[in-house]
């Protein structure tokens, strides 16, 4: 297990705070503000090659893709974003459990 997993997990729920703290009401002024959250998230990702698929689709429909709905938009990007906390989190607990040792109890 790697800090560097736990320090994107915690970059992840900040992600989320942003977003959810994001009061926008113009598609360009709430574009630009996620898309620079994403870009910070997307340069925290590390070499997990499956989180960077999805921020680079998360920036797809904000920016390039967009359907100029702000409320729209800000649900897709905290689901996905949470989707992608649940992912990590998973893992790092699967690595967790993998990695503890088997109980001294003998029968």
């Amino acid at each position: 297990m790697r800090m560097a997993e736990f320090e994107f997990l915690s970059a992840v729920h900040h992600f989320i705070d942003q977003i959810c703290d994001l009061n926008e009401v113009d598609y360009g002024d709430f574009m630009r503000a996620a898309n620079l959250y994403l870009l910070n998230l997307r340069a925290q990702v590390g070499d997990d090659e499956s989180s960077a698929r999805t921020i680079d689709h998360m920036r797809e429909y904000v920016q390039f893709h967009p359907d100029w709905d702000v409320l729209d938009t800000k649900k897709r990007l905290l689901r996905d974003a949470q989707h992608l906390r649940d992912e990590i989190a998973k893992r790092l607990f699967a690595r967790i459990g993998a990695t503890q040792p088997l109980s001294a109890e003998t029968h």
